[in-house]
């Protein structure tokens, strides 16, 4: 999960120092993608801003820079386990029960 201070740190690192968003994401330790998704939220409220008013209000855009990340957990769809998964976790199982469990799980891999 990205904190606020790398959401901040996203948007100095690409507007102030230039840098890429390739480079920004290997600096924060985030997906590139991550990156790009703040970049062009932030562009997006510049925008907005700009054909709303004509100008853009410094204050608004500070606003979406301090604004704590958003996340749409709830949109995700649920996982299921089929009856296919089922029976592979069964199978592994017995196979690990048969060969002396986790200390033998090296054997199973080459099976």
């Amino acid at each position: 999960m990205i904190k606020l201070i790398q959401k901040q740190n996203i948007l100095i690192m690409y507007y102030r120092e230039g840098k890429s968003q390739r480079e920004i994401a290997r600096l924060l330790g985030v997906d590139r993608k991550t990156v790009r998704r703040y970049i062009n939220k932030y562009e997006e409220k510049r925008k907005e801003l700009e054909q709303s008013s004509g100008l853009v209000d410094p204050g608004e855009l500070i606003q979406e820079i301090v604004e704590p990340p958003k996340y749409t957990v709830g949109n995700r769809p649920k996982r299921k386990v089929t009856e296919d998964i089922q029976s592979l976790i069964k199978n592994i199982w017995m196979k690990m029960n048969r060969n002396g469990g986790m200390a033998n799980i090296n054997k199973l891999k080459n099976n």
